[in-house]
């Protein structure tokens, strides 16, 4: 498999999770208990994998320090994305503004490793900004999508 074939399935499975975040969100209020009981299930099942496997990573003082911001990063993350689609009028304008991670992580490789910025990678960045700009300000007359009417 391709980087472009695993980077399309985990579009379509961000995008699953933003969609059933919001049917949770809905049914119900506690984000800090839906995501208690996500994280104890991705842990089981990670135990589980974990316990099977052949150990290969031995951390040392630097990656446990990456490990630690990245947990840090993903609680944020994802309760970010509980409470944003609880109040936003759909998922997909949370995931867009999320999103936007692609331009500051592209601005943060170009300015920590020095590569070169070039004309089309200008453009894109612009072309994506205009977008969030024009999503973020057409969403502030749309009403909450109410998945309790069609899931009952």
């Amino acid at each position: 498999m391709t980087w472009i074939l695993f980077a399309s399935l985990a579009a379509v499975a961000n995008a699953m999770m933003y969609f059933c975040c919001d049917i949770l969100s809905q049914f119900y209020d506690d984000s800090i208990e839906i995501m208690s009981m996500l994280f104890m299930l991705l842990g089981v099942t990670s135990l589980i994998i974990y316990s099977t496997r052949t150990k290969t990573i031995i951390p040392d003082s630097k990656t446990v320090k990456v490990f630690g911001i990245l947990i840090i990063a993903y609680f944020v993350f994802i309760y970010s994305v509980f409470k944003g689609i609880k109040t936003s009028p759909q998922p997909g304008y949370v995931h867009a503004i999320a999103s936007f991670s692609t331009v500051l992580l592209f601005i943060l490789y170009a300015c920590a490793f020095k590569q070169e910025i070039n004309l089309n990678s200008i453009i894109g960045l612009i072309l994506m900004m205009s977008g969030l700009y024009m999503l973020v300000k057409s969403s502030r007359t749309d009403s909450k999508i109410d998945l309790n009417a069609v899931f009952g």
